[in-house]
């Protein structure tokens, strides 16, 4: 089996803290540090210290066989059983996609006209090193995701709720694998409130009033951006994952390969 790909927008499955560096409690972690000071700053410790510092250092960097939360090793076995099996990916369309999909030019624009700017669509995929990532538009300098919101109540009219939605759903973390891609320096979130094409409206029998949005009211108040900056660190450690949900798919496959009875 070839390597899987794990695309940006779900590189947040795959991350989290697994049972590595568990096997020591908060208060033999604290001990830990206040041993490691000491040996550090060339204090002499017993002989029973040491042999705790040894004990206690040996335990932290204990890992399992696969560096992977639960959550990640199930992402990653529905993975390689859709491509062991022969099934195709499933895209599912919801009418919030759907939105987002008929309003992201109108909303590249808005965002345009707000910033002064003049971003195009993407239309590229790039993959490198197991990732695999489209990003919506981008610069030189700046990857651009734009997020079209359902209703006008749904809208991040705050930064400080965009941030905790951003947060929440994994898209920073996805914008850190753009980055990774397209060599950028900075990752932007624009949450757009913008009209819902009324036929999805009448699709999904929708209260009109939730869904227009007024001409009055200013392109500042209609859009709000979140940003992040790259992190070579946080690549390092999303590039370690990716790198563990390779191997685990490997052994995954090979397990299904073997299956007789």
């Amino acid at each position: 089996m070839d390597d899987i790909m794990i695309r940006c927008s779900s590189i947040y499955k795959i991350m989290g803290n697994s049972s590595r560096g568990k096997g020591l409690t908060d208060k033999q972690l604290q001990a830990l540090e206040k041993l490691e000071k000491k040996h550090k700053d060339n204090i002499i410790l017993t002989k029973k210290q040491y042999e705790t510092l040894e004990s206690y250092r040996i335990r932290k960097n204990w890992r399992p066989e696969y560096d992977l939360t639960d959550g990640a090793k199930s992402y990653v076995a529905s993975q390689v059983k859709r491509i062991f099996y022969g099934f195709k990916s499933q895209n599912v369309q919801t009418p919030k996609t759907l939105k987002g999909q008929l309003n992201e030019d109108a909303n590249i624009e808005l965002y345009n006209d707000v910033r002064f700017t003049d971003f195009e669509k993407n239309a590229i995929r790039l993959a490198n090193k197991g990732i695999s990532g489209e990003w919506d538009a981008a610069d030189k300098t700046t990857t651009l995701d734009i997020k079209s919101a359902w209703t006008w109540d749904t809208f991040c009219a705050l930064e400080s709720e965009l941030k905790e939605h951003c947060e929440k759903s994994g898209y920073f973390m996805q914008g850190r694998g753009y980055m990774f891609l397209n060599n950028t320096e900075v990752f932007e979130v624009a949450h757009c409130m913008s009209t819902t094409p009324t036929h999805l409206i009448d699709m999904f029998e929708e209260d009109i009033s939730r869904h227009i949005v007024s001409e009055d009211i200013p392109l500042e108040k209609r859009i709000t951006i979140v940003s992040i900056e790259r992190d070579f660190d946080k690549e390092k450690e999303i590039l370690y994952k990716v790198n563990e949900a390779k191997r685990y798919a490997k052994w995954y496959f090979k397990q299904l390969i073997d299956k007789t009875y």
